[in-house]
C-alpha cells in the first residue's frame, strides 16, 4: 500500500473535476426546486384568480336576483307574496356564505 506524500498536478485534476461535477449537481438541484417554487406559486395565482372570478359571478348574480326581485315587488305591490321573496333571500344568503368560504383559502395564497 503506497501511502502520499505530496500533492501532485493529478491531484489537483482529479479534486477540481469532482468540485465541477459537485457544483453541477447542486446547481440542477438549486435550479429544479426554484422551477417546481415558481411553478407552484403560478398555479396559485391561477387558483386565486379563479376564485375572485367566481366570487364576483356570483355577486353579479345576486344583484340580478334583487333587481328581478325588485321588479317582482314593483309589479305585485297588491298580490306580494313573501314566501317566493323569503327563497329569493335565503338562496342569495346561502350563495354569499358559500362565497364568503372561499375567502381563507385565498388569503392562505397571499402569505
Amino acid at each position: 500500500m503506497e501511502v502520499i506524500t505530496e500533492i501532485t498536478s493529478q491531484h489537483y485534476v482529479v479534486f477540481a473535476i469532482v468540485v465541477i461535477i459537485s457544483t453541477g449537481i447542486v446547481s440542477t438541484i438549486i435550479f429544479k426546486n426554484f422551477k417546481n417554487y415558481k411553478q407552484s406559486q403560478h398555479y396559485k395565482k391561477y387558483n386565486l384568480n379563479t376564485d375572485i372570478g367566481k366570487i364576483e359571478n356570483t355577486f353579479n348574480e345576486t344583484l340580478r336576483h334583487l333587481d328581478a326581485l325588485e321588479r317582482f315587488m314593483t309589479q305585485h305591490l297588491t298580490e306580494l307574496r313573501i314566501e317566493q321573496m323569503e327563497l329569493e333571500i335565503i338562496s342569495m344568503r346561502g350563495k354569499i356564505q358559500h362565497q364568503l368560504g372561499h375567502i381563507p383559502r385565498m388569503r392562505e395564497y397571499l402569505k
